[in-house]
């Protein structure tokens, strides 16, 4: 998420969706129960300085989200790591 192309912001995707929390969590849902592979969400700091999106949408994502330690690899929990 993230990605700066004038044309593809225009349409409300790329970096233009991380002012969106709502959407952005609910496309993020719609995408982990739609496969059965891990989901990654790698996402930008923000806008600009005065407009930095990504501490709220790491937020809106936290249902949406499995958070890992690199030591469990691609074992254990939400709980084992803190969550």
């Amino acid at each position: 998420m993230g990605c700066p192309v004038r044309k593809i912001c225009r349409n409300g995707s790329g970096s233009k969706l991380m002012g969106d929390h709502e959407k952005a969590a609910r496309f993020v849902s719609l995408m982990v129960g739609a496969v059965k592979i891990p989901v990654t969400c790698k996402m930008r700091l923000g806008w600009d300085d005065e407009n930095l999106t990504a501490p709220g949408l790491a937020c809106a994502l936290e249902d949406a989200v499995w958070p890992r330690l690199r030591c469990m690899v691609a074992r254990g929990s939400r709980d084992s790591a803190g969550q």
